[in-house]
């Protein structure tokens, strides 16, 4: 899978090498469609902000928002053999900045622990039930074990 990783902010460092290693090893555990394409965006907080207002009514910041396309229509299935952009991951890293240091674990493990997270949400898992939740959870877990944090 072609991953496409853009930082549009400037209030915390990424690194882009360590985040694109990361994203590989993730991949390689889950069950993705190869040779499409998947976006990840690094954004400021005000950004993230209006777009979780937009997309999903809440007004305020959040840590990570997920666009997945494998069921949608942006997603031509037809015998095209085309890349197709299979889903974004939009994150903030102040946010995860403030979620790291809350948590005692490192900015890089916050990072990792929030695409699996949208991974996760892209292939279908769902955290809007504690039941759900739970299970998407443990699967998190399973994945982030696999890094050296």
């Amino acid at each position: 899978m072609k991953t496409e990783i853009v930082n549009h902010q400037n209030e915390v460092k990424i690194d882009l090498k360590k985040t694109k290693k990361i994203v590989e090893i993730l991949l390689s555990q889950l069950n993705f469609f190869e040779g499409n394409i998947l976006d990840i965006s690094f954004v400021d907080e005000n950004t993230i902000k209006n777009l979780n207002e937009k997309f999903r009514k809440i007004k305020e910041p959040t840590d990570i928002l997920s666009f997945s396309y494998i069921n949608s229509s942006k997603i031509n299935t037809s015998n095209n053999k085309q890349p197709l952009l299979i889903g974004e991951l939009i994150i903030c890293p102040r946010i995860a900045y403030k979620n790291a240091k809350k948590l005692k674990h490192s900015f890089e493990k916050e990072i990792a622990i929030l695409i699996a997270h949208g991974l996760l949400h892209l292939l279908g898992y769902d955290d809007s039930s504690t039941e759900k939740a739970k299970i998407m959870e443990e699967k998190q877990l399973e994945l982030i074990k696999k890094l050296s944090f």
